[in-house]
């Protein structure tokens, strides 16, 4: 996991890959497994905190440690944090466009429509599968 947070820190927040001065840095992470916490991780963590990204955590399996994922979600957690094993993922969406475009309505982020839209400056998804973090 700490080699694609430093990834998403160093390369997709620049002006090559489309980020603006000024505009919020947003990254959604995905994770399906923590086992552990490792130094590198932590540390990639703070420097995406240092750089201003925000850091918006998904849990997507049952069971998942929440104190784990805490630990890498911005604070404060209860904006910043979903678990799938809470909400349906219908909910997490609603929740995730209703946080992260809080200038849209959600029906213009669904359709794709209004004015707004093309304030919205999502940098960097990343989906972590079966790694040790």
């Amino acid at each position: 996991m700490a080699s694609s947070i430093k990834n998403m820190r160093i390369q997709y927040f620049t002006t090559a890959k489309g980020g603006r001065p000024g505009s919020r840095k947003i990254a959604v992470l995905l994770v399906d497994d923590i086992n552990r916490l490792s130094y590198k991780t932590m540390d990639e963590i703070w420097k995406a905190r240092l750089a201003n990204i925000e850091v918006y955590v998904i849990g997507t399996s049952k069971g998942m440690d929440l104190t784990k994922l805490r630990m890498i979600a911005s604070k404060p957690t209860s904006k910043y944090l979903y678990s799938v094993e809470e909400n349906s993922k219908k909910q997490i969406r609603a929740m995730l466009a209703s946080e992260i475009c809080r200038d849209l309505s959600l029906s213009e982020l669904m359709t794709g429509s209004g004015e707004g839209v093309g304030k919205l400056s999502v940098t960097a998804s990343i989906k972590l599968k079966n790694k040790k973090v």
